[in-house]
């Protein structure tokens, strides 16, 4: 019996002993061993989300553009401040106008004199013909030789009679070749005279289009001064004033006070109906299209406002990096130099233009995907993506868990989660998070 009870006494000692090792062990793996927290992969979709901001503003704008060469003389009214139709804007120098109506007057006198100059000059020359000349001096050659021809002497054959005749006949004959060279050098000199007459048309044809050309373009340079001076005369007896062509903000001046303009400045009015435009995030350019909703926070509104986005536009951001608008934002800025914006109607009552707001831009994926995980449990190494599940090992102290290793293609994201295709075993658990760094091969312990 003695025996029988010490060796019970034993094995009981041998469990306990054992019991409490296993708590010890149990108690060492808690503190070297990864806690980690786990999830399925399941079916699903991606939400695409973001944040912004934006400002109230009027939708249409009016340019209206100041008079060339004039000198601003006061600004009547700020940039930024609400306008009614008709009011006064910028008020032009007087005197200086007068000026320059006086100085446009004397050019046209100047150009109307230049042009009557043109039309004289381009008057053909009272002259003789020279031709007409030629001819008289050559049908009078000609009859010169038709008269010595005439006066041919009458042979004799005897005696001093017939010395005579020879004398006589010899001096005939000189005055007939002297006539026929006469009459030659008469009809070169008509075709000659012909050759130049034909030739001094032509040139006067020439100089006659020449000068019919330049007087064109003088008149075409008169009808823009006159026109010129026609502007500078609606603008004295609009007395100088520039005024608002439609009720709405003043955005813009275009020139300051004692500068002269160069034709290239202009006022700026937003007017229109009011809407909502927000500045796209910097990433999410081309993400919101037309029809999407968007969840707004007027300034001021104690309740959020759903908007359907009408447009998306892209605006130019100025050299000095300012956003478009008066808000200073500065997401959706582009590589190109540009700035991405949505565009909402909103009711009068939701408030005034230059009020800002804050959205909320959320959507759905149109793809359901088989396997949607968070994507803290999405890993990356060599360009190869990859999740740690874990799967269930046996041991001495009882079931334990591994980091296997399973290679996903991941399909897409969002903020929070990942849609991927691999091939997981059933009722997978995927490491979502973790106390430690877990990597393939560790032992890890479920977050109960």
């Amino acid at each position: 019996m003695q025996m029988k009870e010490k060796i019970m006494k034993g094995m009981v000692s041998f469990f306990i002993a054992m019991f409490f090792c296993t708590i010890i062990a149990r108690a060492a793996a808690s503190l070297t061993v990864a806690k980690v927290k786990t999830e399925s992969p399941g079916r699903g979709t991606l939400v695409r989300r973001f944040q912004g901001t934006g400002t109230v503003r009027y939708r249409d704008r009016e340019f209206q553009s100041l008079p060339e060469g004039q000198k601003v003389a006061r600004v009547l009214a700020k940039p930024g401040s609400d306008v009614k139709k008709g009011e006064k804007i910028l008020q032009l120098d007087m005197d200086y106008l007068e000026e320059q109506i006086k100085q446009q007057e004397r050019e046209i006198q100047m150009k109307d004199i230049a042009l009557k100059q043109q039309e004289l000059e381009g008057k053909p020359e009272k002259r003789v013909s020279a031709a007409a000349q030629a001819k008289l001096e050559l049908e009078a050659a000609k009859e010169a030789l038709s008269e010595v021809r005439k006066r041919k002497p009458k042979k004799e054959n005897e005696g001093d009679n017939a010395e005579s005749g020879s004398a006589g006949e010899d001096s005939w004959k000189e005055e007939l070749e002297a006539a026929k060279k006469a009459c030659e050098q008469a009809k070169n000199a008509y075709r000659l005279a012909k050759q130049e007459e034909e030739n001094q048309k032509k040139n006067e044809g020439t100089r006659s289009q020449i000068s019919k050309l330049g007087q064109e373009s003088t008149k075409l340079e008169l009808e823009g001064m006159k026109e010129k001076l026609d502007k500078l005369k609606k603008v004295k007896k609009s007395k100088g004033l520039i005024k608002a062509a439609e009720s709405g903000r003043l955005a813009s001046v275009g020139a300051q006070e004692g500068t002269i303009t160069t034709g290239t400045e202009q006022v700026v009015l937003e007017c229109g109906p009011l809407e909502a435009c927000g500045a796209l995030p910097p990433g999410e350019a081309g993400k919101a299209i037309e029809g999407d909703e968007i969840s707004v926070r007027f300034q001021g509104a104690a309740r959020e406002t759903t908007l359907s986005i009408e447009s998306v536009s892209r605006e130019g951001v100025p050299a000095d990096g300012g956003g478009q608008e008066d808000s200073g934002e500065a997401g959706g800025i582009t590589a190109s130099g540009s700035q991405v914006f949505w565009h909402s109607s909103v009711e009068e009552d939701s408030g005034e233009a230059g009020d800002s707001f804050t959205y909320e831009y959320s959507k759905n994926s149109d793809s359901r995907y088989d396997s949607v995980i968070p994507l803290s449990a999405l890993r990356e190494a060599g360009g190869t993506a990859y999740v740690l599940i874990a799967e269930v090992r046996g041991g001495i102290l009882g079931e334990d868990y591994e980091a296997v290793k399973i290679p996903v293609t991941v399909l897409g994201k969002d903020q929070e989660n990942a849609a991927v295709e691999g091939s997981f075993p059933g009722e997978a658990l995927v490491i979502a998070e973790s106390n430690k760094y877990v990597k393939e091969g560790d032992r890890v312990r479920l977050d109960e």
